[in-house]
């Protein structure tokens, strides 16, 4: 049997309902293309689902010409689950696939044709925020004007073209097995952090689609109970470790000043998503955030005290005089 060129790795955990949507966004597309098929690999990590997770991912098995699905016995939390998928796959290139996430209808084709054209290291693409339904119905079609390389992974980062969005990065397996520490890694990060590694010593040219090729959207789970601000203080940790790995130090600390003045935002959508105001919640703003300035770590630190409740009503307010103004 011929070994696929790309594996679609897919994390999932309770998300049945939109499984069921991102593996139809995947089936359209090679429902009467044999060739691009098999091509593929469609990979998934079940993370302990307690829905029909599992019925939803049967359905799907004969469709594809190669498929693998996993179910963990346990939770192993996002991280762990990420690392599961990526082993598990067989293909040389892997595309991270969110489980609420779609295919833009021909993106498949064409980024299969870019890996069977050229070696690549890493891959990028764009996406777009889905607004209504049967938005991937339409078959977009991709001509070599909506991609550019660059070999530089410097120019590759600071333009844009390697986002922390988990659909939107393409990687070869063997470098990111390579690259793994499974000993210390950030939380909710690792599936980045190791494709920020592959970049930094890459001298391939690497590739970025300029079309949206994923539809994203379907569900904001990651922002549930205030997550966000931990995500986002470990974005900042995360910046500082690419001194280390070998990026332009200047443009680095630029990044890093301005991704301090969000703090405060970042703190105000976490309590409107029900961040609880206890120590333990506060602390690691304190700790990782002190470059931010006296300033913001004050404000965010009044916004951590205001009650929840008080948060999502002004936020409500401000949608519907928005709204209304609109």
């Amino acid at each position: 049997m011929q070994k696929p060129l790309l594996s679609i790795c897919i994390p999932t955990f309770n998300r049945a309902d939109y499984l069921r949507d991102c593996l139809e966004s995947i089936a359209i597309q090679v429902h009467e293309d044999a060739a691009l098929n098999a091509q593929i690999e469609i990979v998934i990590s079940d993370n302990a689902s307690t829905d029909e997770t599992n019925k939803v991912a049967n359905q799907y098995r004969d469709t594809f010409t190669n498929f693998t699905y996993k179910r963990n016995e346990s939770n192993l939390g996002f991280d762990l689950n990420i690392l599961n998928v990526v082993k598990s796959a067989t293909a040389e290139y892997v595309w991270y696939l969110g489980d609420d996430d779609l295919l833009v209808n021909g993106s498949l084709t064409f980024v299969v044709k870019l890996l069977e054209t050229e070696e690549y290291d890493v891959g990028g693409v764009a996406s777009e925020h889905l607004v209504r339904p049967k938005q991937n119905c339409k078959l977009r079609t991709y001509t070599n004007d909506d991609f550019v390389t660059e070999t530089d992974p410097n120019d590759y980062y600071f333009k844009g073209y390697c986002e922390g969005a988990v659909s939107v990065l393409i990687f070869r397996r063997s470098l990111w097995l390579n690259e793994l520490d499974e000993e210390n890694f950030l939380e909710f990060w690792l599936y980045y952090e190791v494709v920020l590694k592959i970049l930094a010593k890459s001298d391939k040219k690497k590739f970025y689609v300029t079309e949206p090729a994923i539809i994203t959207g379907q569900d904001c789970r990651w922002a549930e109970n205030g997550d966000e601000l931990f995500t986002y203080i470990n974005s900042n940790i995360l910046l500082r470790r690419m001194f280390d790995w070998g990026f332009d130090e200047k443009r680095i600390r630029d990044s890093i000043d301005t991704n301090a003045t969000k703090l405060p935002l970042i703190m105000l959508r976490a309590k409107g998503h029900g961040l609880s105001y206890i120590s333990k919640n506060l602390a690691p703003v304190w700790k990782h955030m002190r470059h931010a300035g006296v300033v913001r770590l004050v404000l965010a630190t009044l916004i951590f005290f205001v009650p929840n409740t008080l948060v999502r009503l002004i936020r409500n307010l401000r949608k519907n005089l928005t709204n209304k103004d609109g």
